[in-house]
């Protein structure tokens, strides 16, 4: 009898530990998950942001021709 109750007793911790390292699985592959998510946004962030600053020279570039435009025709 103690020693079916002993046996009992390893599997529930064996299965305890089990479910344990399978949790440790879980939140290691959603730490993943979530690291690989902020990274993808950061990285999309980034080409937002490029995105921006290139239309803000061509912008800038606009200017400057029309700049020398008006400088032109009041040299006229």
């Amino acid at each position: 009898m103690r020693g079916d109750e002993r046996e009992r007793r390893g599997d529930e911790r064996r299965e305890r530990r089990g479910d344990e390292m399978r949790g440790e699985e879980m939140r290691g592959e959603r730490e993943m998950r979530e690291m690989r998510g902020e990274r993808e946004r950061e990285r999309e962030r980034r080409e937002r942001e490029e995105m921006r600053g290139e239309e803000r020279e061509e912008m800038r570039g606009e200017e400057m021709r029309g700049d020398e435009r008006r400088e032109r025709d009041e040299r006229r």
